[in-house]
């Protein structure tokens, strides 16, 4: 069992002050003889973590003691041995939590109210609120639909998903499904997208002969899908992922020419943030997914031919400062990076046709297989919601880069969740399922 939480600093949800991960093993024990329809279970706990989102916290934290090092805003700390002023408590004071759990016909899981402490008493009621069961997996029911990119409007949704083989973008929400724009209405293919105050950002790329690509940056209204901008590549190139920072400027990559384009806040046309990182292979794909780090100080951008982590510092000017080059997995690969995410201090990415999480140790990033190659289907990219899961897109392009139009994928098409937070926790599917 996990738990992901956030603690905010007004009624808005609008300003974090600091997140915790709680995890451990749980054992049901029986039925309950005091609450009807519920089993008594106890949650044991080996792992608390702390989260500092506010400089703030991270001085209060950092002088209170709680930790082992001075904290830093999106780093976590383990406080799981000695706790921490009232956020967490010493292991020696609690190992663990007696709790009630119920799960009734509609799905839906409840735990025990918490008016006493739980580390000491059982919970004496059952809790008032439910917590929903998530699906699986998004399924997209369209033919020909091959999904890239995906956004989150908000953390918990709605979810948009970028088609290349039809250049739909499928909006996901708890009630329904529905396309945002009519096929190739944006005037292409449709890769990287991202979400922000209400607009969707979106990769959009358009060829006549597949060699010579036109790219534009295309901001779509997240309600209705109509177009709201459109900022073309100043050359030729393949525009694949994109960004925006807490300042509203937008980055893409262009796979391509191996250039990052930036589109400051407020300005009408892309201009080149960075350049020089085209692909060795002619025609072969360079640059690809684009994060913004944790204290927004920095752009990393995954390189798809060689494994590369390219993280470019931000000058104070939001020119391109240094660039520092990591390599995640070890050795160069011929299949790096596609998608990036970052969020709070967390860092994940498809990589080598797999899914790994990233830290930094000692200047340089180091990465930890979280979804094993060959379990999905060519994965391309992914999210993460307000609750820790990772959506990872299965894209299949192999059936529809092969060139054969015998051999195209059977819908539905899926995307998949699962929670990294879980120790051994990893998508089970294969291709011979």
């Amino acid at each position: 069992w996990t738990i992901f939480g956030t603690v905010y600093g007004d009624e808005t949800c609008g300003t974090p002050l600091f997140g915790f991960i709680v995890a451990g093993d749980y054992n049901i024990e029986g039925a309950s003889e005091s609450v009807e329809d519920a089993y008594e279970a106890y949650f044991a706990v080996d792992r608390r973590e702390v989260i500092a989102f506010d400089a703030g916290m991270a001085q209060n934290f950092t002088e209170s003691g709680c930790g082992s090092e001075d904290w830093v805003v999106g780093v976590p700390q383990s406080v799981f041995e000695n706790g921490c002023i009232g956020v967490a408590p010493p292991a020696a004071d609690c190992a663990g939590e007696n709790d009630l759990i119920r799960l009734d016909e509609n799905g839906l899981l409840y735990f025990g109210e918490r008016s006493v402490n739980l580390c000491e008493e059982r919970a004496p009621a059952i809790n008032p609120y439910p917590l929903y069961f998530l699906p699986e997996a998004i399924e997209i029911d369209v033919p020909d639909f091959y999904p890239e990119g995906i956004a989150l409007g908000t953390p918990y949704g709605p979810a948009y998903v970028g088609s290349i083989g039809t250049g739909i973008i499928q909006k996901f929400d708890a009630v329904e499904s529905a396309a945002l724009v009519e096929p190739f209405g944006l005037g292409g293919i449709v890769l990287g997208l991202h979400a922000a105050a209400g607009d969707v950002w979106a990769c959009v790329v358009a060829t006549e002969d597949m060699v010579n690509f036109t790219s534009s940056v295309v901001q779509v209204n997240g309600e209705t899908g109509e177009e709201v901008a459109r900022y073309d590549f100043p050359a030729p190139g393949f525009c694949n992922d994109l960004v925006a920072d807490a300042q509203g400027n937008v980055y893409a990559t262009d796979s391509g020419a191996g250039v990052v384009y930036k589109l400051n806040a407020g300005e009408a046309a892309l201009t080149e943030w960075a350049t020089g990182y085209a692909s060795e292979m002619e025609g072969g794909f360079s640059l690809n997914g684009i994060i913004v780090s944790a204290d927004q100080a920095s752009i990393l951008v995954g390189r798809f031919d060689n494994g590369e982590l390219i993280e470019f510092a931000v000058n104070m000017d939001g020119t391109a400062g240094e660039a520092t080059v990591s390599l995640p997995g070890g050795t160069p690969t011929q299949v790096g990076f596609d998608g990036l995410v970052s969020w709070r201090g967390f860092y994940a990415a498809v990589f080598d046709g797999g899914v790994v999480t990233m830290a930094k140790v000692d200047g340089s990033w180091v990465a930890e297989e979280v979804v094993p190659q060959g379990a999905l289907n060519f994965p391309t990219t992914l999210t993460i919601d307000g609750h820790g899961n990772l959506w990872v897109v299965e894209g299949q392009l192999g059936l529809f880069l092969d060139g054969d139009d015998t051999t195209n994928a059977e819908p539905p098409f899926s995307i998949y969740r699962f929670s990294p937070h879980m120790e051994g926790s990893v998508v089970e599917s294969t291709e011979e399922e």
